[in-house]
């Protein structure tokens, strides 16, 4: 027999292991759930941008190989107070959802080469946008977006009475 010290094998609490995961869930919940408020207020409020008359350079379906899915391609400039501004966005939405190529062609074509109606910032013009206000995905992503939200206040709550019943003992 070696003279190897024994060492005793490693016993994991795994309630110790489930409250670090229900933290780590919590935590990426509520970042998650933070930034995207910050993305709906800024799309609400494009709202009531002021507006301004562009010119479509050009207008595409291209093929999004990361998100498998067809989505329009729109490059468009505008003036405002003698300051000639180039932009490509077509909507402020958090989310931009992969379309079929029939979806994407329908978006292309609301945009051909020639004039267009620009929404401007008016604290920054160099942030613009070709649609503004609420679209389908715009209304159900508050709801997925808040059920996470929910989710992680539960899972706070729940860290929070683990660690109580563990402290009472």
């Amino acid at each position: 027999m070696d003279n190897k010290l024994l060492t005793p094998p490693i016993i994991i609490d795994y309630r110790n292991l489930v409250g670090v995961v229900l933290l780590v869930v919590a935590i990426i919940s509520s970042i998650l759930a933070w930034s995207w408020r910050g993305e709906m207020i800024a799309t609400r409020a494009a709202a009531s941008w002021p507006t301004t008359h562009g010119w479509v350079l050009n207008s595409k379906t291209v093929y999004d190989v990361k998100r498998r899915g067809y989505s329009s391609s729109v490059t468009y400039q505008y003036v405002v107070s003698g300051v000639t501004y180039e932009s490509g966005v077509i909507s402020l939405e958090a989310f931009k959802s992969t379309t079929t190529k029939a979806d994407a062609e329908a978006q292309k074509d609301q945009f051909p080469v020639g004039d267009v109606l620009v929404h401007f910032s008016a604290k920054n013009p160099a942030i613009s946008a070709l649609l503004v206000g609420e679209s389908e995905s715009e209304r159900f992503w508050p709801t997925v977006r808040s059920a996470i939200a929910c989710a992680a206040v539960a899972f706070l709550a729940a860290i929070l009475c683990f660690t109580l019943a563990i402290l009472r003992r």
